[in-house]
Formats: structure tokens, sequence, C-alpha cells
């Protein structure tokens, strides 16, 4: 009977912070993260594993969250799973705050490499890529330099080739807006749409027609790169600048609200990119 209302006691304790959670998306980030330590809280016995948890299991859960997530999200969960054993140490359901002396270690590898120019050998293998799809993805993100959330909402409609333009609804922008499209874009798009399959109206359809998942694009260029898809835009900031250019013109082409932001897109002292140029035919790689 004892253990039974240590669990209720356990479990009410969860429901309480979870719903302290403001926003669906935050409410969803600590479910993934209680999930994601211990095996969760919905198992059976999981509860009595957080009971009898240790600050050595909350080591190796913030080791484990610097090999699988960026710095932010790693200190983003270890800060949920700090938070809610304090609460259960209030509560007197567990003996000590485990997560006291536990410092939100965040990976510098990710950070650094999320800011970084891709090499031409990089650049030109990912564009010379099998899939059409993630051809022409590339194209965008390393070329026209678009964010990835203006990627996989891009639809088909958007894309002018014969006018060599296509049209942009960013959700940073104020207003839609015509882009002009390089010929190298022009060319991986109309490879993409010669072999799209015909479902829904995106240009990159994902399953069932949606939308295509910004994490999939993601998880595809660090396995093949090691950086996400923003370091496209740190790529064509580097060799607009490096051709010349003011940072007014980098500015412009990138569409930042402010020159400082731009400023640190500049990688011109670690990379020497001719991006425009990258695509010269041939065959794929």
């Amino acid at each position: 009977m004892e253990k039974f209302l240590k669990k209720i006691k356990f479990l009410r304790v969860i429901d309480r912070y979870v719903a302290q959670r403001r926003s669906a998306r935050t409410y969803r980030t600590a479910i993934r993260a209680y999930s994601r330590f211990l095996g969760g809280v919905d198992e059976v016995d999981t509860w009595e594993k957080w009971i009898a948890a240790t600050e050595d299991d909350l080591v190796r859960y913030r080791a484990f969250c610097a090999r699988e997530y960026s710095g932010a999200t790693s200190s983003l969960y270890i800060g949920i799973i700090k938070r809610l054993y304090h609460l259960l140490f209030c509560a007197t359901i567990v003996h000590s705050d485990i997560g006291a002396n536990i410092r939100c270690e965040k990976s510098s590898i990710r950070r650094r490499r999320f800011y970084s120019a891709i090499d031409r050998d990089e650049v030109r293998k990912l564009l010379r890529c099998k899939d059409p799809r993630f051809a022409a993805i590339s194209g965008l993100l390393f070329l026209r330099a678009l964010r990835i959330s203006e990627v996989v909402a891009l639809r088909l409609d958007d894309i002018d080739l014969e006018g060599g333009r296509m049209l942009l609804r960013s959700p940073k922008e104020s207003r839609d807006i015509y882009l002009r499209l390089e010929p190298a874009v022009a060319e991986l798009l109309r490879r993409w749409i010669e072999v799209r399959p015909p479902e829904g109206d995106r240009l990159f359809p994902g399953r069932q027609g949606r939308p295509m998942c910004p994490k999939s694009v993601n998880r595809w260029l660090r396995a093949r790169i090691g950086a996400t898809s923003h370091s496209g835009r740190v790529s064509a900031c580097t060799e607009i600048l490096s051709s010349g250019a003011s940072l007014e013109a980098a500015r412009d082409h990138l569409r930042h609200s402010s020159v400082k932001i731009t400023e640190k897109y500049d990688k011109r002292k670690a990379q020497d990119l001719d991006v425009f140029k990258l695509f010269e035919g041939g065959e794929n790689e």
C-alpha cells in the first residue's frame, strides 16, 4: 500500500510539472526529455527507476544528450530533468536532489560546426548527389541561401523555371517576394521536377503529400558533411564577401535585417569558396 501511494504521489508531481509547460511545443519537449531518461515514466516499473536514480545516471544522460543533440537541445533536456528532480526532492519523494551539482554543458562540436562554411569538395559532392531531391535541396540551401523552413514550404507552383525566378513565402518576411534562380539551381530543380512523385502540391513532398520534415534534411546533411542546413547560408555569405562584395550586398542576398547579423556569417579566414561555379555538370558521384 505504501508503495502504491508513493507511486501515485510521484505521478502527480509529474503531471503537475508537465501541466506547467506553457505551449504545446514545450509540453512535447518535456515529454520527450522524460521518455529518454531511464526509459520514461509510462512503463510498469519505470517509476521505481526514477525514484532510485542517482547523480551518475544523470551524468550518463548528459553524455548521451551531448552525443545525440545540439548544445542548446542538450541543455534544455538536462534542465528539464534537473527541475523535475528538484520538485521531487521538495515533495520528499526522493532523498536527494541529484541535479543540484550537474552543469548543462553544451556540445562545442555542434555549436562550432553550425556556423561553419563548407569547403568546395563537400558542397560539390552534395550538388552531384544521386538523389535528385536532395541535390535540389542542396542547391537551394548552398547556392540560393534559403532557410530550411523556406525550402520545405515551397510549392510546385512557386517555381518558374522559364522565367528564372521563384516565389518565396518566408515566415520571416512580411510579404511574399520573388527571388532569382541561378542557372545551376534551376538545372537541379528541373532534374528533380522531372522525377518528382505526383503527391500533393509541395515541391518536396513528404509522406502522404505532407511537407517534408526539416529534421530529415538535417539528418541527411549530418551524415554526409557533419553540418546542418544553416551551413548553406554561411557558405553563400562567405563566397559573396570573398568575391569583393560589400556586407550590404551579402545582407540583401541572405535577407538579413541587420548587417551585424551578416558579420557573424563571414568565415573568409577559414574558407575561400566559389559557390556559384560549383555545379559543372558531369556524371553523378
